[in-house]
């Protein structure tokens, strides 16, 4: 390629760095492939073997999931494949995942709490924590990766303390804590309406006689039957 003089013409040098741009630039883009598909192989190999589930989605459309959610929502992975998030999501809980996804758009990652239906119609509460996948620029590319874990129990803890702080441990009646947090409810819906708010008082006569013939163990019973009968009626 040299002049007989062991020069090269500007032309020559010209397509020489042309060419070991190009070589670099290759090189750099095969290494960038080898590295590409050895995350992905680690990532499958990981989500495979995680008990949450693992899901890729574009526009709200199930791509990929791992098999982790037949042990989970008892659904095959082929099952979910092409299903949109909005029909596995409880009705009420749509507009949760309709705020996520409006984040992970602007690329937040967040976590959000929903029912999610089961193979066999049950809900079961899961958290689902989501990102958003970039290309090699940094910029979004459409697809989000998100991780489900059944949240169920924790659900259920919360409901029972939230329960057990108002509402008596006896009877289930609300305590006097929630009766006053549901009569200032009910005046301030009587100022906005004009409409009159009445509060019953309930008593049972001689209840010290049964506690003090019978026994707490009988008048704890009477209370409960009291209370049941408030109930249904």
């Amino acid at each position: 390629c040299s002049n007989t003089d062991g020069t090269f013409d500007p032309a020559t040098v010209e397509l020489l760095v042309d060419l070991g741009r190009d070589l670099e630039l290759g090189l750099a883009h095969l290494r960038t492939t080898e590295a590409l598909a050895t995350s992905e192989e680690r990532f499958r190999l990981l989500a495979e073997n995680t008990g949450d589930v693992v899901l890729l989605t574009r526009d709200g459309v199930i791509e990929w999931i791992s098999p982790s959610v037949r042990g989970v929502l008892g659904w095959s992975p082929d099952e979910m494949i092409g299903k949109k998030l909005e029909q596995l999501v409880h009705p009420d809980e749509v507009p949760i995942l309709d705020q996520a996804r409006g984040e992970v758009r602007r690329g937040v990652p967040n976590t959000y709490r929903t029912r999610v239906r089961c193979h066999d119609g049950s809900w079961l509460w899961v958290d689902t924590r989501t990102r958003p996948l970039f290309d090699l620029q940094g910029q979004p590319e459409g697809a989000v990766i998100s991780t489900m874990w059944d949240t169920t129990s924790a659900v259920a803890a919360q409901a029972a303390l939230e329960h057990a702080a108002s509402h008596d441990s006896l009877t289930g009646l609300a305590n006097r804590s929630l009766v006053l947090d549901e009569l200032d409810r009910a005046l301030a819906s009587s100022r906005r309406t004009g409409l009159r708010t009445a509060v019953l008082l309930v008593d049972l006569d001689r209840f010290k006689y049964v506690n003090d013939s019978l026994g707490h163990a009988v008048g704890d019973s009477l209370l409960c039957t009291a209370a049941d009968r408030m109930v249904a009626a």
